[in-house]
């Protein structure tokens, strides 16, 4: 039966570390909502492509604090728990305190944490490096663009970092309260999390030009899909949005406790959608 034709309700109990975890799925092309997992402050969905599993950052306590409980998920399209702990701050020889934004550029997932981008093995989740952002505060979200540039933003600071293949760390452009960050060949697009902006930067000229303004503000997730739309999560107004590139916007999804770093699965066609406060990750078929 061919991926978009199922539609299997999962309904499982595992015990693990003492933690009794029960998760629903409904897999695939009804998506699913995953609820007492285990997740601890969700704050990103991604997918990634390569080894087709969703992959879920947990802050698990203060999203500021070096605690060193920082873990990453990983769930499988249908629904299904495949490891709550898959990377953790508390094992020894990784180093993870608040993780948020994720990005992929081959093998190495690249995860915002705090002042530092860890760099793990996407495949095992090994560590691999660590990279110091100088003067960061808060590292937020991690963008990937085709040519291997990784870009994070610091979102109390106001400031776009780049990180280029080499390692090399750089100053994109200064955007006050820039939260989830998406980039392409040619631009960059910025959501605010004070101002409510919608913000598209040109990476070879180095301007911004502003799309939209979402009035609700709280914006943390933004998704750039295949015709230009945008999807953009906002916490303020409880709500995820398809932006056009014209500014027009509506809602595709409401009634979200704080809906964070959204990612997108682009073959199915599914919304991931981390709820930062209910310890819950939805998959919402696309309307």
């Amino acid at each position: 039966m061919g991926r978009t034709g199922r539609a299997l309700v999962v309904i499982a109990s595992a015990l693990l570390v003492g933690l009794t975890l029960t998760y629903v799925g409904v897999a695939e092309a009804a998506g699913f909502e995953l609820r007492n997992a285990g997740f601890r402050t969700p704050e990103c969905v991604l997918h990634d492509v390569d080894r087709d599993v969703y992959l879920v950052s947990n802050i698990n306590g203060n999203s500021g604090s070096k605690d060193g409980n920082g873990f990453i998920s990983r769930i499988s399209p249908a629904g299904e728990v495949l490891e709550l702990k898959w990377i953790d701050g508390a094992a020894s020889g990784t180093t993870l305190h608040a993780p948020k934004g994720m990005a992929i550029v081959g093998d190495r997932l690249y995860v915002a944490d705090i002042d530092t981008l860890r760099v793990f093995n996407a495949a095992t989740g090994a560590s691999v490096e660590n990279i110091g952002i100088p003067a960061a505060v808060f590292l937020n979200d991690v963008s990937a663009a085709p040519d291997g540039t990784v870009y994070v933003s610091d979102t109390p600071v106001g400031m776009i970092y780049s990180v280029s293949p080499a390692g090399a760390v750089g100053s994109v452009m200064a955007f006050p309260g820039c939260n989830g960050i998406a980039a392409t060949e040619d631009f960059l697009y910025v959501v605010g999390w004070d101002g409510g902006q919608v913000v598209k930067i040109n990476l070879g000229a180095g301007t911004a030009s502003t799309i939209t303004t979402i009035r609700e503000a709280l914006l943390d997730g933004v998704v750039v899909l295949d015709d230009g739309s945008l999807l953009v999560s906002s916490g303020g107004a409880s709500a995820i949005y398809r932006v056009q590139p014209s500014g027009a916007k509506t809602v595709l999804f409401s009634g979200l406790p704080v809906p964070a770093d959204i990612g997108y699965d682009e073959e199915r066609g599914l919304v991931l959608i981390p709820l930062f406060d209910a310890n819950q990750v939805l998959a919402r078929p696309m309307p």
